[in-house]
């Protein structure tokens, strides 16, 4: 089982590796574009329900708290800080429901593979906003 601050860091690198796998993934067959993507965004939202149970709604601290110093130079403290609050979760919660689904109703689009890629990109990018 992932420790509670490994939780969000997986939940942010599921999306970016899916797009990575469809990426450098051969070929570009509908069935395995959409069966990849699908896969990684249900993972993602399997972790986001993990994150749900495991969430203390009695502490209105930030929870699941990971914190990674990167470099630190002259003046510029740059570290990766990434937690989840009670407002925030639902978000994330809402965000993982709804990219499996519209990755199921996006099934017969023109441009499958760059659009996954996308879509999978953007949900990195909604969910390390409301981390």
């Amino acid at each position: 089982m992932l420790e509670p601050s490994g939780l969000v860091t997986t939940l942010l690198l599921l999306p970016g590796a899916g797009a990575l796998f469809l990426a450098l993934m051969p070929g570009s067959r509908a069935a395995a574009v959409r069966a990849v993507t699908l896969i990684f965004s249900g993972l993602t939202f399997f972790c986001s329900l993990l994150l749900w149970t495991g969430f203390e709604t009695a502490s209105a601290d930030m929870q699941f708290v990971a914190r990674l110093p990167w470099f630190d130079v002259a003046d510029f403290h740059v570290a990766y800080h990434v937690g989840v609050d009670g407002i925030s979760l639902f978000l994330i919660l809402l965000t993982t429901l709804l990219t499996p689904l519209v990755v199921v109703a996006s099934w017969d689009v023109e441009r499958l593979k760059p659009y996954m890629i996308c879509l999978l990109a953007l949900e990195v990018g909604m969910l390390g906003v409301f981390v």
